[in-house]
């Protein structure tokens, strides 16, 4: 659903199959060609170039996004349709457009052909997505804080904690990542777009600066887990010790995202800290609770902010 992506089956002999560029290898300025269906208009094929890779249409929200961006023409329908490279090869699948219209202004954004690849592979042999992490958290390096910090380098990602495989191959807080396995880092978007082509337990090489000095990690990524806790209308992960250092506390689970409107809780100013009364620590202390609930019995959460004050809502199943 993040990336809006489905695995269909077709029951059907000799279709033919368009083969999956390396979308890596895709240029600013590359020509590209959009196929679709916009208002009904039958395998419609508009052309334009490539004008910006890893976009993030809303970098406010948890959705790490990272778009192909094209202003080959796309419409309401186009949505699905192959971007295709100049051999035919398809290099996205067109997704969005930014619009004041709700037509096409000159903006197009396809997911990458590896994310997409990786995403039906992932569903075929395991029923599900298999996200990987670095283990970092950071954001995208900006002239300004490379003056505050000294740094000779104006792009790159900007590492604020570390925490899982990052941290066992000896990243810290300050570090600056330009490459992973010799694709290059410009912003925070280009870092979570190669990593989401990747599965938990691969190792990437980095390519980073501490102080003015180039070195070089392997980190094997870990698994990103996730909890769907329904009955308060969030989705929780596993919080590192560094975030839960901004609520003053040593325990509690992070919310990702609200999942419905069932109660108004800002996503970065709050943590789950119990339920029932009992210390939550991690998703499964989470899970062991919610599996031995009865049917209609009602569920104490209780949440925490940075100051130190905490709420507890009753939610009724």
């Amino acid at each position: 659903p993040q990336s809006d992506i489905a695995l269909i089956k077709v029951e059907a002999q000799d279709l033919d199959y368009i083969p999956f560029a390396d979308s890596d290898n895709v240029k600013i300025g590359d020509w590209a060609l959009a196929v679709g269906n916009p208002f009904n208009l039958t395998s419609t094929v508009t052309a334009g170039i490539i004008s910006a890779k890893g976009r993030d249409l809303n970098e406010g929200d948890s959705k790490m996004q990272s778009f192909i961006q094209t202003d080959a023409a796309i419409n309401p329908g186009n949505s699905g349709g192959a971007l295709v490279n100049t051999n035919g090869e398809l290099i996205g699948i067109n997704t969005a457009i930014t619009s004041q219209t709700g037509s096409y202004i000159g903006y197009g954004f396809a997911v990458p052909s590896n994310n997409a690849k990786k995403i039906v592979e992932d569903i075929l042999e395991y029923g599900d997505v298999q996200q990987a992490i670095l283990g970092i958290t950071g954001g995208t390096l900006n002239p300004e804080a490379a003056k505050q910090n000294d740094l000779a380098i104006s792009q790159g990602v900007y590492i604020n904690s570390v925490a899982e495989g990052a941290e066992k191959a000896g990243l810290k807080r300050g570090d600056l990542i330009t490459e992973i396995d010799g694709v290059n880092i410009r912003k925070f978007s280009d870092l979570t777009s190669y990593i989401r082509t990747k599965r938990p337990g691969n190792t990437v090489n980095i390519n980073y600066f501490r102080n003015g000095e180039e070195r070089e990690a392997n980190v094997k990524l870990t698994k990103y887990e996730t909890y769907n806790l329904a009955i308060a209308g969030v989705e929780i992960t596993n919080a590192d010790q560094d975030y839960l250092n901004n609520f003053k506390i040593d325990h509690g689970v992070r919310i990702v995202r609200p999942l419905s409107q069932r109660i108004e809780i800002p996503q970065d100013k709050y943590i789950i800290v119990e339920i029932d009364n009992k210390e939550i620590k991690n998703i499964d202390d989470v899970k062991k609770i919610m599996n031995n609930k009865s049917e209609n019995e009602n569920t104490k959460i209780t949440f925490r902010n940075q100051n130190g004050q905490q709420e507890s809502y009753t939610f009724r199943n």
